[in-house]
């Protein structure tokens, strides 16, 4: 099974860089928007791969304890949570790659260099990444197997197309440094929760982090950590390129936290991500697609206050570096800095009274709604908490 994958991802690589080779001369608008809708499919692609099922090596703790490749692959796994890892990030830039060509700097480098290698190796590791995903049954026909090869081979046409026919490249030292702080940085920002666990355990077991104590501050203080940063790396910048970064940082997240849910689990409405600062995860997102700036007063007037206050009483205390702990702070470190970031970077005009009232009257009409869907919900489930 493993060749038919192999060739299955060749073939997808040589078609999508067919295509690209063979209307390079037609109408701009129309090549761009066939540009749009590859990158969309591999975003597609992508969804299906990781909302599938979990992936194997989730459950890994310390690189040997639970590991697909057994108590001795702790190489393997390493390698393979990297992979992933650098993929996710690779993905999306691939995917905004065509809606931004030509307003922001290095993206099309980051597409040809960065973009080439994360898929040329992934493709050449894929019986080992395929592993990694599915654990025995990757020796099977798995549909997110297939799904895989399919936006490997993708994702390597995409890649090798701009390689080929576009010719943005770094020019000097300076410029390949910021290259490489920019490729850095895409892949510090598309962490899943689970990588820490699995290379490096859930820490340790003394560390409690709860009643404001020394490591429950610091976590605390992670959060200007994670935002002061990228307001200064990018208050300077032009409004396309203040906009990508914040467009970035907040899907990138969003998909990190997406990690612990699956088709299966959506199946069930009660555990739906209806909790405030979980929605917050997918409404910024949405809010920068669609430019909506009524719904980005709510997540700053409501979003913030109430992350912050999460953070101050976490309902986490042990297993810091486990993947629980990581989506709590992951989530709140966002749903209480991005929608700031994003006032301060004036993606969006400042918000006044007005806009204050108005994001009163969604919050109550939001805790209405969820307040009668838990209510529901509990007589089916008593765990069912959409207000913990």
């Amino acid at each position: 099974m493993t060749v038919l994958y192999y060739f299955i991802g060749v073939l997808c690589a040589v078609g999508v860089l067919a295509l690209g080779y063979f209307r390079r001369g037609a109408d701009p608008v129309k090549k761009t928007r066939e540009d749009k809708i590859v990158s969309l499919v591999l975003a597609a692609l992508f969804t299906v791969r990781g909302m599938y099922a979990h992936y194997a090596m989730e459950k890994t703790i310390g690189l040997n304890v639970n590991s697909p490749f057994g108590p001795y692959g702790g190489f393997s796994l390493a390698v393979s949570v990297l992979m992933v890892w650098l993929l996710s990030g690779m993905m999306l830039l691939l995917v905004t790659y065509p809606f931004f060509r030509g307003k922001v700097k290095h993206l099309g480098s980051l597409v040809r260099f960065a973009g080439t290698a994360t898929y040329g190796v992934a493709l050449i590791l894929f019986r080992m990444l395929s592993r990694a995903l599915d654990g025995d049954l990757s020796t099977q026909f798995s549909v997110r197997t297939l799904v895989f090869a399919i936006e490997l081979g993708v994702g390597l046409g995409i890649s090798l197309r701009t390689l080929l026919l576009e010719t943005e490249c770094p020019s000097g030292r300076r410029e390949w440094i910021t290259f490489s702080f920019i490729l850095l940085g895409i892949f510090a920002i598309s962490m899943p929760p689970w990588a820490v666990q699995a290379l490096l355990g859930h820490g340790d077991a003394s560390i409690v982090i709860s009643g404001f104590n020394l490591y429950h501050r610091l976590m605390v203080y992670g959060s200007l950590a994670f935002a002061v940063p990228i307001y200064f790396l990018f208050r300077n910048k032009d409004y396309d390129t203040r906009y990508f970064a914040i467009l970035f940082i907040s899907t990138a997240t969003m998909i990190s936290f997406t990690y612990q849910y699956t088709f299966a689990s959506m199946l069930n409405v009660m555990a739906w991500p209806l909790h405030l600062c979980n929605t917050a995860m997918y409404i910024l997102p949405l809010v920068l697609i669609f430019r909506s700036e009524k719904v980005y007063y709510f997540t700053i007037f409501i979003n913030v206050l109430g992350a912050f206050l999460a953070m101050i009483m976490p309902n986490v205390e042990s297993n810091w570096l486990g993947s629980y702990s990581m989506e709590f702070w992951l989530n709140h470190y966002c749903a209480m800095t991005l929608p700031l970031i994003v006032m301060a970077l004036n993606v969006f005009p400042r918000p006044k009274m007005r806009q204050f009232v108005y994001s009163l009257v969604g919050f109550g009409a939001y805790y209405v709604l969820i307040l009668f869907i838990n209510a529901w919900f509990t007589n089916y489930d008593a765990s069912v908490d959409f207000f913990f």
